[in-house]
């Protein structure tokens, strides 16, 4: 097959695996405006979130800020990496791509809340916990709503 080669793998020997070739963003031209929309959205929110608490409490605001980004920065990767490698692939590539990206999206949560927490002073854990959970509302209704728009153009 074309579609794959084998390679040398220092532990396992000789694997098969399929061709890695990573799209440019000028490859992609369809997938990264709903990509840019959602980040929007969220951003959005993310200030929304700040001048509400800028009113209130302006102790919370950088809780808010670190708690919002802890959400974003791991979730952008996730989206980009998914996309770079997934799309106009088989199927079988975006499994590998999603995990690779879950993954990557995982640690790189669990990294910023462990810098956030030894870093971050004044730190309120809820306003942390509280803005990453709202994004991740948003996230979900965002996400569907842009999914449910790209599916009514096909």
């Amino acid at each position: 097959m074309e579609q794959f080669r084998e390679r040398a793998c220092p532990d396992h020997g000789v694997s098969t695996y399929p061709e890695a070739e990573m799209l440019l963003p000028s490859q992609m031209k369809r997938p990264i405006k709903p990509f840019i929309q959602i980040v929007a959205v969220e951003l959005a929110v993310v200030g929304l979130l700040v001048l509400a608490v800028w009113l209130i409490d302006q102790d919370r605001i950088s809780s808010i800020v670190v708690g919002s980004l802890v959400f974003i920065i791991p979730s952008a990767y996730f989206t980009l990496y998914a996309l770079l490698f997934a799309v106009n692939r088989e199927p079988r590539w975006f499994l590998g791509a999603f995990i690779r990206g879950q993954t990557g999206k995982l640690m790189l949560a669990a990294v910023g809340f462990a810098l956030a927490f030894k870093f971050v002073e004044p730190l309120h854990a809820p306003t942390v916990f509280i803005a990453y959970g709202v994004l991740m509302l948003v996230h979900v209704v965002v996400t569907t709503k842009v999914s449910n728009a790209l599916s009514a153009k096909l």
